[in-house]
This record gives C-alpha cells, sequence and structure tokens, in this order.
C-alpha cells in the first residue's frame, strides 16, 4: 500500500501541486458555503481524478494528561455554567451555532489539549478579572490520532523518493493550514498561538470511552500567565452534580497535588 502511495506521489507535478494551493488562497473564504470550500480543497488535494494522502498517526500513551478550558460567568460558587456533569465535556449541538475549526455548525466536538493548559488558554483569549475552568481529563488507554501537519518519518513509513516526499509534504502543508475531515480516535493539530503544540479533537462518543474527567480548576485571570486558582470542583456522573472544594482539602490534594497551599 505504501509503495503505491509513493508511486502516485512521485507522478505528480510539484509545480501544478504548489499553483493549485496558490490558488486556493486567493479565494474569499469567507464568502463560500461548507460546499463549496470541500470541493476546492478535494480540487487541491485530487491529481488525475485521484486522491492519496498518508496519514501520519501517532499515540498518546494511556495516562496522558489533556486540558480544556471553559469560560465562567462571574465568580460565584456553584457556578451557573458548571452546573452537571455534561458541562465538564462537550457543548451540547443545539449551542454549537457557528462553525469551529473542525465541526460544522450544529455538531458538537471535544477540544482538548495534552500536557499542559498555556495553550488553550492563550486560544480562548481569557481576560484579566475573568473567571474561568481548566478542566483536568486522563487517557484511559493508548489514543491514535491522525497529526495533521505533523513531521512524518519517512524512513520508518518506507518513503524514499525525493519526489514523492516533496509532494506529501505539500499536501500534508495545505492539510495542516485548512485541516482534514478523515478522522482516527481524533484529530490532532498546530495550535495557531505555538506552531510547536498540538490540539486534540474528539468526537464525542469517542471521549467518553477514553478519556476520565478527573476533576477542575476554578480560576482567575491575573495581570500574568500564572494561574490563580480558587477552588476545584468535580462531577458527578452517576448524580449528574458538581461538588466544589477547597484548596487544601483532601479532593484537591488527590487531583492536583501540583497545587501547594499552606
Amino acid at each position: 500500500m505504501v509503495k503505491q502511495q509513493e508511486k502516485f506521489l512521485k507522478s505528480i507535478d510539484s509545480k501544478k501541486v504548489i499553483e493549485k494551493i496558490r490558488k486556493f488562497r486567493m479565494l474569499n473564504i469567507k464568502d463560500m458555503k461548507s460546499q463549496e470550500i470541500a470541493n476546492a480543497i478535494s480540487e487541491v488535494l485530487t491529481w488525475n481524478g485521484v486522491f492519496s494522502y498518508i496519514n501520519n498517526i501517532v499515540t498518546y500513551p494511556s495516562g496522558t494528561v489533556f486540558f480544556r478550558v471553559r469560560k465562567l460567568k462571574g465568580s460565584s460558587i456553584p457556578n451557573e455554567n458548571l452546573c452537571t456533569y455534561g458541562d465538564f465535556w462537550e457543548p451540547p449541538k443545539s449551542c454549537v451555532k457557528t462553525e469551529g475549526r473542525l465541526n460544522k455548525k450544529g455538531y458538537s466536538l471535544l477540544y482538548v489539549t495534552p500536557e499542559g493548559p498555556k495553550v488553550p488558554l492563550k486560544e480562548l483569549q481569557i481576560i484579566e478579572g475573568e473567571y474561568y475552568a481548566l478542566i483536568k481529563y486522563i487517557a484511559l488507554e493508548p489514543i491514535k490520532v491522525n497529526l495533521i501537519g505533523g513531521k512524518y518519518n519517512y524512513s520508518e513509513i518506507g518513503i524514499t523518493d525525493d519526489t514523492a516526499i516533496l509532494n506529501n509534504d505539500l499536501f500534508n502543508g495545505f492539510l495542516r493550514d485548512e485541516f482534514s475531515r478523515d478522522v482516527q480516535d481524533a484529530w490532532a493539530y498546530s495550535s495557531i498561538q505555538d506552531k510547536e503544540k498540538y490540539n486534540v479533537c474528539f468526537r464525542p462518543e469517542i471521549a467518553h470511552d477514553l478519556l476520565k474527567l478527573e476533576g477542575t480548576l476554578i480560576c482567575k485571570k491575573e495581570k500574568a500567565d500564572e494561574i490563580s486558582v480558587h477552588c476545584i470542583a468535580i462531577g458527578s456522573k452517576t448524580e449528574n452534580k458538581v461538588y466544589f472544594y477547597p484548596l487544601g482539602s483532601e479532593q484537591q490534594k488527590s487531583i492536583f497535588p501540583e497545587i501547594l497551599t499552606k
């Protein structure tokens, strides 16, 4: 299969691919319908009626920590944005009124970031004085993601031809910017705020199977990038309720031991 893909990629005229990408980026995307955009992307990625893309699959090991950030309405505890167990997960479809990075209007996905919270905080543009929930999940088992725009290890997958590598890199770079609609367990794509960091996007049914909700920090944005924590919240699936605990509590020490209290 890989050799067939390599042969196909080798047959492509790289200059024409570059020209297709140039023409695509001259389009006024904001005035186009979703299907028109999809057709335009397909035109870039298709050669002689054939589309071939080498999936770049990476795996986050079991135990990987993922974070999500939600803005809160005010500082009141309990908070109206965190009332039920479902509030810690993807938004209801009825609330998805605009298209996101990978979702259509009315289609809900869970966007998270592995390992650290700084990227989602920057992307959500939390401003000074605002309160937010920093939600923590843990991978229950290894999670495979299709890494959009990531580097390939061509020697490992058995591709050696320079032209094939060049053309795949052209397609990959294009997809890094425009995104792929193909999925494994999830998508992973580079952050707008930090090109070296990745966000991960899950379909809800996959997220609930592969991720465990650990808990949430209730925080306030200060002047610096430091995280100012006021308390923690834990969602109960069986009771469909949210419980809040102060810093220094046993719940905080168990779920967020990195927070040092007097």
